[in-house]
Order: C-alpha cells, then structure tokens, then sequence
C-alpha cells in the first residue's frame, strides 16, 4: 500500500483516552472527509472497547478498521501479540495505517482487502467488526463468514453496532455459537464464543446485467447493494461520448463494475486503467473485463487517483454519484487536471444540478456540455 497522507490532507483531530495493560493513554488520531463520522470515535467502538478481553500475547484480527482508532488501542493492549486491521476501502485503510504509525503500535499492520479467507495467510484469537452502515446485509454476512474462517479454535468474534442494524444478524450469528449480549444506550455488542462456521458461505448477493451501446452488447456482474440503475445510466452517458486513439491512456476512475472503461476499450479500442476505492470492485472488474474480451487493462483500488504520475493520461472517465462528498470531488478533478496530458480531456458525468459544474469551471481551463439528460449531464474538461 502505498503511503502518502500528510497531516495537511487529514484536517480532524480525533482524541481517545483509554487504559490498556494497567496503563492509561491519550491517543491521537487524523481522519478526512470521505470517512462516516470522520470527526469522533464512534460510540459501537467504544463499546467494543470496553468489552473485548485480550491476553496480552492474543492474535487480533479488527476488521474494517475504518481510522484506526480500536485497531490502535487493542495493539496496546496485545503488547505482546499481533494485530491486523482490515479495510475494503482504500482511503479508510490509508488512514488506518497513518493513524498506527502516529501513535507507534509497532505489533499491528494494516492490510486492503475485501477477501479475509483467502488473503489473511494466519489464523486469529479474537477478531472484532463494526459492520460499515453503508455495506448491503449480504456483504456484512459474507464477512462474518470469512472472519470465522480465520479464527483458531477456542477463540472469540465481538460484532458492535446500533440496536437496529445488529438485531438483523443476530440470528445468523446464532448459526457460528453461542452469542451473548452487551447493551450500552443504542448500541449493542454481541460476543460469539468458538465460533464455527456454516456450510454455505455463498452470502455475496451477485447478479448479471446486459447493456447495449452504438451496437455492441456487453454483459456485466454486479454486487447487490453496490450497483444501481443510476451508474448504468453514467457508463451510457459516458461511453456515448468516448472519442479516443488506439494508443492513448484511458482511466475509468471511481469504476464501480467498470462498465465505462469497457465499452471506451469495445468501441474505441483503448487498454483502460480501473481506479475505484472500494477493494469489492477489483476482482469484479477482472472477471467483467474477462467476460467482454478485455484482455488489456490495469485495476487497481486506489484513494483516487493520487498515485498516478503528473500527464498520465488522454482521457479521463468520472462518475459523481449524488452521495459523493464534496470535499472527494474536488480532490478527485484536482488530481485529473494534475494527471492529465496537456491537449487531454476528461468527461464528468454529474447532476445538473449540483456544485460540480461550479468545480469544473475552477479547475479546468475549458468545459464544454456533451449531453445533458433528465438530471444528469456530461461535461466535457480540456487542460
């Protein structure tokens, strides 16, 4: 992973005090926008910390370590352990790894992954999970599957959220042993002792999707809860506007299933790069690439395009879902301008009505409409 957050691109400070090992601390921690509840430690955590029993020689998997914050005090209290964090998303897991090194838990690592059973090569005393209130019910129960995998026996899963969202997976923790609850005002934690696991792990919700544009068909799968008929629409308003050389360097950022960067390589011929943030989408747009005979093409989950070297590319494929946070946005057309080749464009599919036509006209020296729908709109950018 590549690490390359400053204190000036993480503006909030986040303090937690907190006694491990006998010893009290105050840890601080840097968080950004683009992160739910980006400004304070979230009360499931706290209650997750306040409820985990650790020897101080344990094994600690947390998955979806959002900042970082429980992943750092639990590695405190493991002193001579091993902590791993786990992140399906790639700003939250940069973050993470900032927020480790700046508070020196030297016995943790941070790893980007939404596979637990296949690339978590250790098996694990105790794992934790605050389930993200943004992932499908299908996701959440793919990964209690996949945490019990990696478990040891004798060993202990504690699941933290509010009231609402935990009831609906008590059941099915009910399926991997006896669970046992904790309750803290809104919030519960439930604790599975030695948990098993079940015969089926097929829990990930997937479907297929066909799509015709300027006479060619491709078909696509799709994760439930993570596609909808709204991004379609954007890789159709995009790829209506695609106009590219064989040998120039396209990039589908924010790719989701990596529907506009497929058809840019069907109709024009191009090898596309798939940035998206969320590490469920990499394996999916390989096998959609394989599916439609994209045989040329690079994928990686990326906080953006903040990698990527100074006139990169020639064009430049972005979608803004209305959910997007502003501050992203702006960061994202920052790095295309900084990314792209001079004479280069990029196409921004957006809602018309929305700051993002405001940030082009700051950003880039010429904006141009392509096409305009019911409530969405191509802008067309040239540096």
């Amino acid at each position: 992973m590549d690490y390359y957050l400053t204190m000036n691109s993480l503006p909030f400070q986040v303090k937690l005090n907190a006694t491990t090992g006998g010893n009290s601390r105050e840890y601080s921690f840097r968080s950004t926008h683009g992160i739910n509840s980006a400004e304070t430690v979230r009360p499931e955590e706290v209650l997750l910390l306040k409820s985990t029993d650790l020897e101080s020689t344990s094994a600690v998997l947390n998955v979806d370590s959002r900042i970082g914050a429980v992943g750092c005090v639990l590695g405190d209290e493991v002193s001579a352990g091993r902590l791993m964090m786990t992140e399906s998303r790639a700003r939250q897991s940069l973050v993470s790894e900032f927020n480790r090194r700046k508070n020196s838990i030297e016995n943790a690592e941070v790893m980007l992954t939404s596979d637990l059973k296949d690339d978590l090569l250790r098996k694990y005393d105790v794992a934790t999970y605050v389930p993200r209130v943004s992932d499908p019910d299908h996701v959440v129960r793919q990964k209690i599957f996949e945490i019990s995998e990696v478990l040891r026996d004798n060993s202990q899963l504690y699941i933290a959220s509010d009231k609402n969202t935990i009831s609906k997976f008590q059941g099915f923790l009910e399926q991997f042993g006896n669970v046992q609850e904790r309750v803290q005002g809104d919030y519960r934690l439930l604790e599975v002792d030695d948990p098993g696991s079940p015969r089926d792990d097929g829990f990930l919700q997937t479907k297929m999707v066909s799509h015709s544009m300027k006479g060619v068909e491709a078909e696509f799968k799709v994760i439930e809860g993570f596609f909808s008929a709204r991004q379609m629409n954007a890789v159709e308003m995009l790829g209506r506007e695609v106009e590219s050389d064989e040998d120039n360097k396209v990039l589908d950022l924010s790719s989701g299933f990596g529907g506009a960067g497929i058809f840019a390589s069907l109709l024009e011929d191009v090898n596309p790069v798939f940035v998206d943030r969320n590490d469920y989408m990499k394996d999916l747009i390989s096998k959609n690439c394989r599916k439609n005979n994209v045989e040329d093409y690079d994928v990686y989950t990326e906080d953006g395009a903040e990698n990527f070297d100074t006139a990169s590319f020639d064009l430049i494929l972005y979608r803004v879902m209305p959910d997007d946070d502003e501050k992203v946005v702006q960061d994202d057309l920052e790095n295309c301008r900084r990314i792209l080749r001079s004479g280069g464009e990029v196409l921004v599919c957006h809602e018309r009505d929305s700051k993002v036509p405001n940030y082009l006209k700051r950003i880039f020296d010429d904006v141009e409409v392509k096409r305009r729908e019911v409530n969405y709109q191509v802008s067309a950018c040239v540096k």
